[in-house]
């Protein structure tokens, strides 16, 4: 069964497209932001200071979760042999479970080093980085989804693709977290908190996707 002829992808995809025109504004204000950390770390530390900035990045990664997952889902790059077991119509679900777990596996990680030397929003500025960077990832898989798809490119070749640029931008993500940390005198506690936040939630994340 082709991926967008399932009732529940096209009506997902609705919906994740009206979220996105109805924070389109947000994403504009945020923009400058985002572009500024990207190119240092010390832009995703400015973005934490500003309430207005800090609220509207929230709101848009809350959004851009579903488009999100959708590329992820429509790729197969959380296919599972239990997404098969369930079916098409199903497979979605999996997705968003799997990724919504991460994400929850993250925030307990950040509560389980809540007491700690470093001040609080240094370390809700390194735990952020990631949804930030998302925001853009997304931004970009919309655009390169479109190429491929009308291109007619390779499923196993598109699936690499979007591989690709999810884990670079990951990679870029914990280098920022790992500056944040390392230029606030954080020491071996960097080395824990990169544990709490990313790498065991994400090795967990693989491990649900190779097991399943």
């Amino acid at each position: 069964m082709v991926w967008s002829e399932i009732a529940l992808n096209r009506a997902l995809v609705s919906a994740s497209a009206i979220g996105i025109l109805l924070i389109l504004d947000k994403l504009v204000m945020i923009a400058p932001s985002l572009g500024e950390s990207l190119s240092r770390w010390r832009g995703s530390e400015n973005l934490e200071h500003s309430m207005s900035l800090r609220r509207a990045r929230n709101l848009c990664a809350a959004v851009i979760f579903f488009p999100f997952c959708l590329i992820l889902d429509r790729f197969g790059v959380t296919a599972t042999s239990a997404a098969e077991a369930m079916g098409p119509e199903s497979s979605v679900l999996l997705t968003f479970a799997l990724m919504a777990g991460w994400l929850l596996l993250r925030l307990l990680g950040g509560q389980a080093l809540g007491r700690s030397s470093v001040p609080r929003e240094i370390r809700n500025a390194a735990r952020h980085v990631v949804p930030g960077y998302m925001i853009v990832l997304t931004g970009v898989l919309l655009a390169l989804s479109f190429i491929l798809v009308s291109a007619g490119a390779n499923p196993l070749a598109s699936r690499i693709c979007i591989l690709t640029f999810c884990g670079a931008t990951y990679l870029l993500a914990l280098a920022r977290e790992m500056q944040i940390f390392v230029e606030h005198g954080a020491g071996f506690s960097t080395f824990l908190y990169l544990c709490a936040l990313d790498l065991l939630p994400t090795g967990i994340l693989v491990a649900c996707i190779l097991i399943l």
